[in-house]
């Protein structure tokens, strides 16, 4: 009986790009984590960074001004509304640097690059909060002026899935926007000959 000698398969050992794949995706799970635990002992003081411009913009479009109460957030009395921790946008920009991190994780290999594209990420991310909760607090306060016609309009059910609409249409389309950019650039860090 003649014996076969076996050839075992030699282990691939994963590439220098998983390696920094795994690098940026566990650096920003820990800024998800950080912001996320930091946001569960937050005040107003402490989200006055993303509070302010939303109220100066809900200010700048609506013509209407705001008071700061420091304990409470922005009110504006002639809207009857308050501008707390609990409209803050602090979950959508964890979500939107997620997206940007998966994008810059997926489509670019080189390592400094990818934390440079974080960095770039996590500001990014932070703009599209601060547009996205003032469309959605000033679409907020367009439909309350119709809530006369349409009474289930000012219920708080109405509120959340106006909001969760205004999220969720907003970052598909920064998802969108991110792919567009990318299918239009292939070239983002490959070596030139």
């Amino acid at each position: 009986m003649k014996y076969k000698l076996q050839k075992f398969p030699i282990p691939i050992l994963p590439s220098k790009s998983f390696y920094n794949h795994l690098i940026l995706v566990s650096i920003t799970l820990g800024m998800v984590f950080i912001i996320k635990y930091w946001y569960i002992s937050s005040t107003e003081k402490d989200l006055f960074f993303i509070l302010y411009p939303v109220t100066g913009l809900i200010e700048l479009y609506s013509g209407q001004l705001s008071v700061y109460l420091p304990d409470s957030g922005f009110y504006f009395s002639s809207l009857n509304i308050l501008i707390n921790k609990s409209c803050s946008g602090v979950n959508f920009w964890v979500i939107a640097l997620c997206v940007s991190a998966w994008n810059v994780a997926n489509h670019i290999h080189d390592l400094k690059k990818k934390l440079l594209g974080l960095a770039l990420s996590l500001l990014c991310a932070y703009v599209l909060t601060l547009f996205t909760n003032s469309l959605r607090i000033l679409t907020a306060i367009w439909l309350t002026d119709l809530k006369e016609i349409v009474p289930w309009i000012a219920s708080s059910w109405f509120h959340q899935a106006q909001g969760a609409f205004t999220y969720l249409s907003v970052l598909v389309a920064y998802h969108l926007g991110i792919q567009t950019i990318i299918s239009h650039k292939k070239t983002f860090d490959y070596p030139t000959v």
